[in-house]
Parts: structure tokens; C-alpha cells; sequence
């Protein structure tokens, strides 16, 4: 896969909002930037010289094995020595380490990286922070994979979620299997008469926040069938109910409800709510 990141190519470090990423718990970085061009290579290395100095954690996603092969160098010479967590796939992090397993492979990166995370598919993710290692089981899609773009992105997201809520990286990372799984059965781009359209803004929101909160319902203990239910209930001239999750805990049953705001258009979310009631 070869990317194109079209005008992101031209970000630059004076793009950076450096209050943004002083303020902020995490800084998560992409390997695209390596390769792009000059301008988001040099905009890279100032972020993390940015977080760094503010105390912020850097986490750095491989984000592809070409990134790999052309800057093996600059990530284990430059990158690894400033990052507090590495995402990469089981490809991506054998290429990198030049083990020859996922295991292997993060048993060595973690002797650069104080938190690694190596996502292996259906198989799960394993990974070491802060001196434990685990492996967290995958989950099967449900249905046909369709598109895995993006699932490596909603892993990360969600397990940095996980990380931020206090949950233990075993559990934010049973959560982020759980999201991945249920991204790869959906498409958010499609081919329409020879060329690429979007789906409305709407939809892929709507789907998403469902899958969001049936991988909520697992990491807080819900069992892995944990479904949208109620996926598309509108309330309100711009305002939808986006899903409902009913799922059994630990103790009773209950439901989790997301709610998402969209601006008077009905162009782009302005805020959104999780809510949880127990039956």
C-alpha cells in the first residue's frame, strides 16, 4: 500500500499548534510523515521535540511496511529513542526488528521502546508496557471483510482511549480487537460510476459510533457479542440517537446510548455523549 496524502504533504513544523500538543496526555505520530517529503519529516521531529519538552508521551504507528524499508534507520536511530509506545502490525514490526515472529519481535523492540503494541489480525494484538507483556485474543469479524482500511488507526485510537480512562493495556487492547473487528466489515469509501465517493458524513459517523460503543462494551467487561441493537434512531431535527448496546456485565445487564450532535447543516459533528443505564 502506498498511501497519498495529497496537500498533508506540504504540513510543515510551522503548522505545528504547539499549545495543542503541550496540553495534551499523548502524541500520536504516523510513519507517512517520514516519507511524504522534507517538510513533514522536519514537522515530525519537532512534535516530538515539542511533547518531549512538555512531559507529553509520544506514541509512533509504523503505519506501513515501505515506511519501513525506507526509513528503518531514522525510526530505530531518531524515533524509537523519543517514543513511549510503538504501534506496528505483525509485518511492520518483524521487517523492523528483523525478528522472525510477532513475539520476537516485540521481545526486541522493547529494548528500544519502553511500550510496544504489534496487532496480528484476527489473532489479536500482544505487546509489552512498562516491563509486562501480554496477548490480548482477537475477535472474528462479523460478516465479510470488506475493507481494512483504517483498522490499524481505530486499534490505536482505542487503545490509547483505553490507556487515558486507566484501564490496564490487556483491557484497552481486548476493546481496540473488539473496534477493529467490526471496522473491517464496513466501507467508508466507494466506487461510483468508475470514480470514488464518500458516503455522507452521517452514515460513516452513525456506523462508527455503534462500533465505538460495542467495543466500549467489551473492554468494560461486556461479553464479545456485545452489539448495536438500536443502530439509527433520529430524535431530533439535527441531533441522532447513535446506537444502543445491550450487553451482559458483571452483576446485571445494561445498555450504553451514544448520542451525536451534528451543526444545524447536518454537515459536521459539534459534540456527542455516552451515556449508561442499567436494566
Amino acid at each position: 500500500m502506498r498511501t497519498c496524502l495529497g496537500v498533508a504533504t506540504n504540513f510543515a513544523s510551522e503548522h505545528l499548534v504547539g499549545e495543542t500538543i503541550t496540553s495534551s496526555s499523548w502524541l500520536l505520530l504516523e510513519g507517512y510523515f517520514l516519507t511524504a517529503s522534507k517538510q513533514n519529516n522536519a514537522a515530525l521531529v519537532s512534535a516530538i521535540r515539542l511533547a518531549k519538552s512538555a512531559g507529553v508521551k509520544v506514541a509512533f504507528s509504523v503505519a506501513a511496511e515501505f515506511v519501513v524499508r525506507a526509513e528503518k534507520a531514522t525510526i530505530l536511530d531518531v524515533v524509537l529513542p523519543s517514543t513511549d509506545l510503538l504501534f506496528a502490525n505483525e509485518g511492520e514490526a518483524m521487517l523492523l526488528s528483523g525478528a522472525s515472529s510477532a513475539q520476537a519481535a516485540v521481545t526486541a523492540l522493547s529494548q528500544r521502546c519502553p511500550g510496544v503494541v504489534v496487532t496480528h489480525g484476527k489473532h489479536g494484538a500482544l505487546g509489552s508496557l512498562g516491563g509486562d507483556a501480554w496477548h490480548a485474543p482477537g475477535f472474528e469479524a462479523e460478516g465479510a471483510v470488506v475493507d481494512t482500511t483504517g483498522a490499524g488507526d481505530v486499534f490505536a485510537g482505542a487503545f490509547l482511549a483505553g490507556l487515558l480512562q486507566g484501564l490496564s493495556p490487556l483491557v484497552a487492547a481486548r476493546g481496540a480487537n473488539r473496534l477493529a473487528s467490526l471496522v473491517v466489515a464496513i466501507v467508508a469509501i466507494i466506487a461510483a460510476s468508475g470514480a470514488l465517493r464518500l458516503l455522507p458524513v452521517a452514515d460513516v459517523m452513525t456506523r462508527l459510533m455503534g462500533l465505538i460503543l460495542a467495543a466500549l462494551a467489551v473492554a468494560c467487561g461486556g461479553d464479545e457479542h456485545s452489539r448495536v441493537v438500536s443502530p439509527y434512531q433520529p430524535s431530533g431535527k439535527a441531533s441522532l440517537v447513535i446506537g444502543i448496546v445491550s450487553t451482559a456485565f458483571v452483576g446485571g445487564t445494561g445498555q450504553l446510548t451514544a448520542t451525536l450532535i451534528f451543526d444545524d447543516g447536518f454537515r459536521t459533528p459539534v459534540t456527542s455523549g455516552i451515556a449508561w443505564s442499567s436494566d
